[in-house]
């Protein structure tokens, strides 16, 4: 199964350097590459829709170049989750045309075992969601606050980070759950967006308040009895004076972080925790892995049924993935940031 129409130059984004601090342009390089050639057990894909994570922060330290692990190594392209579809294939099992996802290279074009892809079921809602709502950022919303946080009708949860992929699915599965659900966000559009968007019960712009732990404590007079958080630093502080006893806290993200040499040391949470017999559990979201298609298949559910809806921040331009990955740290992003690289090739 061969398909010939793959004329356009191909490319790739490299980690030129390791940063210190927030990444910048001179971060990354692009490189004009060849085209690959397919061989037995792989397919030729082209990327479509490709994910930008604050997560991806931490590979980029320095660690060991000449090796495989968990860095990004210099000259080598770096490497998120995208939605590709099948330009060749050497295996029955997909066909060209087929949409897949994956975390590939920051290439126009690549070869891919087919261990290492996943088919795009297109009923269950648009395929860029497959790096969004029902990808990564979706999952570990639906895992966190539901399996972690645990939410139960009447309650008070508190959302750092409410505007942004994982934040604005965590609130509104806590939404769905009857639950009173504040986001915490960083201007006034994202604050517009939780509360006239999500339905959230109130939003804090946490850049005009002076002193959030009171915001907080006004926001949520009966305490908060679950936080889902993907921010870390001072606002983790900030709602974690406020929980209430056997109060469930979710660490997702820390971004306040990601670009810290040395992160400086908040409060130790172990006495409160004690004391409020409370809980607070990391978690990646491959803990879950064998549950993702039930996830998957509740969150189209609610999706189609107009419970769930999700955003994406949507950048046009393979050249633009690093501005849209750097655009992740001075938080102009609202929903999911994800880079639109190709077109879906509708005959071959």
């Amino acid at each position: 199964m061969k398909n010939t129409n793959t004329k356009e130059q191909n490319q790739e984004i490299v980690l030129a350097n390791h940063p210190s601090g927030i990444p910048t342009t001179d971060t990354f390089k692009i490189n004009d590459i060849d085209m690959p050639t397919l061989k037995e057990g792989e397919v030729l894909l082209k990327s479509i829709y490709v994910s930008v994570d604050p997560g991806m922060r931490g590979f980029m330290n320095k660690g060991t170049d000449d090796a495989a692990g968990s860095k990004f190594q210099l000259n080598k392209p770096i490497t998120s989750r995208t939605v590709a579809q099948v330009i060749e294939s050497s295996d029955d099992n997909f066909m060209v045309g087929d949409i897949v996802h994956g975390r590939f290279a920051w290439q126009k074009y690549q070869t891919v075992n087919i261990a290492d892809i996943e088919k795009v079921d297109p009923t269950l809602a648009p395929i860029s969601t497959a790096v969004s709502m029902l990808g990564i950022p979706g999952l570990s919303a639906y895992f966190g606050m539901l399996n972690i946080g645990q939410p139960k009708k009447g309650e008070t949860v508190v959302v750092s980070g409410a505007a942004g992929s994982v934040g604005s699915i965590a609130a509104q599965i806590a939404k769905i759950k009857d639950c009173k659900v504040i986001g915490i966000a960083g201007s006034a559009q994202k604050i517009a967006f939780l509360e006239n968007d999500l339905g959230l019960d109130k939003g804090i712009n946490y850049k005009q308040v002076d002193d959030m732990e009171a915001a907080i404590k006004d926001a949520c007079p009966n305490g908060v009895d679950v936080f889902f958080d993907n921010v870390g630093g001072e606002l983790f502080d900030a709602v974690f004076a406020n929980i209430n006893e056997h109060a469930r806290i979710a660490v997702c993200g820390q971004i306040a972080d990601y670009n810290e040499e040395n992160p400086p040391q908040g409060p130790r949470p172990m006495h409160t925790l004690i004391k409020k017999s409370a809980r607070m559990e990391g978690f990646v979201v491959y803990d879950f892995k064998d549950n993702f298609a039930e996830a998957k298949q509740q969150l189209a559910d609610w999706y189609n049924n107009g419970n769930l809806i999700y955003k994406e921040n949507l950048i046009e331009g393979f050249e633009n993935i690093p501005d849209a990955f750097i655009g992740l740290f001075s938080g102009e992003n609202i929903g999911k940031q994800m880079v639109k690289v190709g077109d879906i090739v509708d005959s071959f």
